[in-house]
């Protein structure tokens, strides 16, 4: 990397990836002409050149400060590198597929309700076809429309809010041809 001081006095196109350079400094202009402190576009992936070519992915805040001893206007760059955050966030999202793949592919029923809205957020396919019903059906609809009584999920939430694990106890639904259904 750069040795303190190394970078005083040079152009901030040294940091930029060659890929940006022919359009960074019509974008630096434009934001020294808004006059106002703001994070770089956070959905972007901005990335910074080493002082070896490599790129690395950055985090970047500007602020316009107005004579800065005796200087005139000056822009202050607040650069950091997030390979890490980047690492971790690659980490989870490989996690959250292969939960998903889990769910989805397990022969056990599973909902997922949306504590906010009451509604089904997520269903597996052997949750809808123990109902007999289509998975596009089930997602977003209330529980109650797979027989379970509203009383009785109003009780299983209030439980669940309160921190209580309930593992094993059956509850029973009834189907819409009528059969009753006992599940854990």
């Amino acid at each position: 990397g750069y040795e303190p001081g190394e970078l005083v006095g040079a152009n901030v196109e040294t940091l930029v990836p060659a890929y940006v350079q022919g359009r960074h400094s019509q974008l630096r202009q434009e934001f020294t002409n808004a006059e106002r402190t703001r994070a770089m576009n956070a959905s972007a992936n901005l990335e910074g050149r080493r002082k070896d070519g490599s790129l690395v992915p950055v985090e970047i805040s500007l602020a316009v400060l107005s004579n800065l001893s005796g200087h005139g206007r000056s822009v202050c760059v607040a650069c950091r590198d997030i390979t890490e955050r980047k690492r971790n966030e690659a980490r989870i999202a490989e996690s959250e597929r292969q939960v998903m793949f889990m769910l989805q592919s397990s022969p056990v029923a599973v909902r997922v309700v949306d504590q906010a809205t009451g509604r089904i957020k997520f269903a597996n396919p052997a949750y809808a076809a123990m109902f007999r019903l289509p998975l596009e059906d089930v997602v977003g609809s209330d529980p109650s429309s797979q027989g379970e009584a509203a009383d009785q999920a109003v009780r299983i939430r209030a439980r669940l809010q309160a921190g209580e694990t309930i593992v094993n106890e059956a509850q029973h639904l009834k189907l819409a041809d009528g059969a009753e259904l006992a599940v854990l």
